[in-house]
């Protein structure tokens, strides 16, 4: 009984770091999203090719990025950067829906959920989730329903890669 509740307070010792740790994340993603709209560092490469974005990405990360297919969502592609997040490199894949900005940010990251996480932060809608050991976090003024019809079909290419 002893060693039961032992395991269940370190379970909630160790939960709430965690619960903390998204919200960083997802703070710093808006932050870097709003810096990143409003000092016209929108992208370091401008492209709407997948492929050549990708690239471009993967000589200066260590790892790679997915995005949908042309024509599979609604936003387009415009680009990508290099950003920073927690004082780790990231990639950010940048879309455009009507008059949204999109930033998909792409970082290595063993823990988080696999399971979509959508909540409103400082006025933006923010969507996180991880697969295949990279969390993704995506950021945009877009109303909720466009943006998390969005994150479903980039998890979905992200879970078929």
């Amino acid at each position: 009984m002893i060693a039961v509740a032992g395991v269940a307070a370190l379970g909630l010792r160790f939960a709430p770091s965690l619960f903390h740790a998204d919200e960083r994340l997802m703070e710093a993603a808006v932050s870097s999203h709003i810096r990143a709209t409003t000092e016209s560092r929108l992208v370091d490469v401008a492209s709407t090719d997948r492929d050549a974005v990708a690239a471009w990405l993967s000589t200066r990360l260590a790892f790679s990025t997915v995005s949908p297919a042309p024509g599979s969502v609604a936003a387009r592609l415009v680009g990508g950067r290099i950003d920073s997040l927690e004082g780790r490199s990231t990639a950010v894949l940048v879309y455009r829906q009507d008059d949204h900005v999109v930033d998909v940010f792409v970082l290595p990251m063993s823990s988080g959920d696999d399971s979509i996480s959508t909540t409103s932060l400082r006025g933006y809608t923010v969507s996180h989730w991880s697969h295949g050991g990279l969390r993704y976090c995506v950021v945009s003024d877009l109303p909720r329903g466009p943006l998390i019809a969005f994150v479903r079909t980039l998890k979905q290419v992200d879970d078929a890669s």
